[in-house]
Order: structure tokens, then sequence, then C-alpha cells
């Protein structure tokens, strides 16, 4: 892969994980995960996640708690981010045992094969 053409940034994700023991109120999480883009449309995340967790409902958690922890986990993620990039512009590759592809951004060829396969091309004559 050519790292020159990578653009490397942060996804985040919505998730629920699963129901609070007392009050069964949902327990909602936001993964933040690297991403590394290429100029056709493949999509990699990063294996690691950075998930902040906040009790909807009667929990117990602090809403301010809860922010701190989405926002320190954020800027872990950028941190990561920022890191790997330096790396790509130092003329590091990425490392795929740390990647796992992902779908390939909407509309692109990438994600044309990834949705219908590989297409039969045929040459057109006149």
């Amino acid at each position: 892969m050519n790292t020159a053409e990578l653009n490397i940034f942060v996804m985040s994700f919505g998730i629920i994980l699963g129901q609070h023991h007392e009050d069964q109120s949902d327990l909602v999480g936001t993964v933040f995960q690297v991403c590394a883009e290429t100029m056709a449309g493949k999509r990699f995340l990063h294996n690691h996640k950075f998930c902040s967790i906040a009790v909807v409902g009667n929990g117990e958690l602090d809403p301010y708690q809860a922010a701190d922890a989405l926002h320190q986990d954020r800027n872990d993620a950028e941190s990561l981010a920022n890191t790997i990039r330096n790396a790509v512009k130092n003329g590091r590759i990425l490392n795929m045992k740390y990647w796992t592809e992902t779908d390939a951004v909407y509309g692109t060829m990438e994600w044309l094969i990834q949705k219908y396969g590989q297409p039969e091309w045929q040459a057109v004559t006149e």
C-alpha cells in the first residue's frame, strides 16, 4: 500500500453496550478508532479502540465524569493518529498486524467491489 496517499483520522461510533444491572437503562458507549483511508476508498481501522461509557437513566455515573472520559479518549485517539501520521510522513508503512480492513468509502470503486464483487470488464468495439 502506498502510504503517501493515506488520509489518517479518528472515527467515532456510538454503541449500546448492554443494560445497567439495577434499572436496565442502556449502557451507552462511544468508540474512537484511528482510520487510514486510501485515495481509492479503502479503509482500515486500527485494532486499538478507545471506549467511553456513560450510563443513561438512573445510573450512578456523574455526567461530568462521563464527559471527561469521553474527552480523554478522543484526545488519546487523536494522539495515536498523530503518531501514525508522523511515522507515515517519515517513510514508515502500516504494519497490517494492527489494522483491520472495513467498509470502503461509499460510492468509490472499492465500495462497489466490496458490495457487488469484482466487475467483469469487457472491451467495447465499434
